[in-house]
């Protein structure tokens, strides 16, 4: 199975705007709807963001990513509902086909 995600990831990041601010520990502006930002805009935000805090940018990133409410994403960005409900679909399904392939 293989998931992709069309939307940029990084609107995705903005929009764990709470946890974003915790791990970076400064405050930070955010766009009203990450979703609705110009092509490119919300990966310079992303790293405009990173570039301005103190840290290694690939460590930040991971420490944003694993601590994401994915919740708060979903309430910001139509387009993670879907993609994460899809994905969730998917998984049961193979998780169902996995199921019958071990029975005799």
């Amino acid at each position: 199975m293989v998931a992709v995600a069309i939307q940029e990831f990084e609107a995705w990041l903005i929009a764990a705007h709470a946890t974003t601010q915790k791990v970076l520990e400064t405050a930070l502006d955010t766009p009203p709807n990450p979703e609705k930002m110009a092509t490119g805009e919300a990966k310079e935000r992303w790293q405009l963001w990173l570039q301005n805090s103190q840290g290694e940018h690939l460590d930040l990133g991971r420490a944003i990513v694993t601590a994401c409410d994915l919740s708060e994403i979903a309430r910001r960005c139509p387009s993670f509902q879907r993609f994460e409900k899809d994905l969730s679909a998917e998984v049961r399904h193979f998780a169902s086909l996995e199921g019958t392939a071990q029975r005799p």
